[in-house]
């Protein structure tokens, strides 16, 4: 899967990354990897992870943390003031989408990514409509294809609803990868 995603980053802009259950947490490990090797700056947007232990398993990684800026949707429903971070943005929930795109088009002006990382659609599902996400995230590679920047979605790839999902992504995404 990585050599494929790596071959692609160059030609290509906009990725799903479709993963079974079990794999999930190796595999977003291993994609934060190989996206802080082929770029400088990567915005990381975390639904589903809190913010240390986030940090703390990439670092585990060796992942360079100085080239990550993180939006997390997450950290704010646990620990309601969470104490500041100059290299994140903090969202109240995941599926406020409003603030999310918000938090998108400051990190484009503030941090100047070349590569944001969306970790995961899946969260997404819980909360909104399947079309809502779909318009969702329309929208915002839009956003981050006229910036250009590239931008690594991914989702859990089991479960009707996700392959619903993955169907419809197809048709606006540059490329779709299942990882076995």
């Amino acid at each position: 899967m990585n050599a494929s995603l790596n071959d692609a980053l160059g030609s290509k802009k906009t990725f799903l990354i479709a993963v079974p259950t079990q794999k999930y947490p190796e595999v977003s490990l291993d994609l934060a990897s190989t996206l802080d090797h082929k770029f400088s700056r990567i915005a990381y947007i975390s639904l589903n992870k809190l913010i240390t232990p986030l940090k703390r398993s990439l670092q585990g990684k060796g992942i360079n943390m100085n080239k990550f800026f993180f939006i997390d949707g997450i950290t704010k429903t646990a620990i309601p003031n969470p104490p500041e971070d100059p290299n994140s943005i903090f969202i109240p929930e995941p599926n406020d989408l409003t603030k999310l795109s918000i938090a998108i088009t400051k990190t484009m002006q503030n941090f100047d990514p070349d590569c944001f990382f969306f970790d995961s659609l899946s969260t997404l599902m819980v909360y909104e409509d399947m079309n809502i996400i779909i318009q969702f995230v329309h929208s915002i590679v839009n956003k981050i294809n006229a910036y250009g920047a590239k931008i690594v979605f991914t989702c859990l790839a089991e479960g009707e609803k996700e392959a619903q999902l993955i169907r419809d992504l197809s048709l606006i995404l540059d490329m779709v990868i299942r990882v076995e």
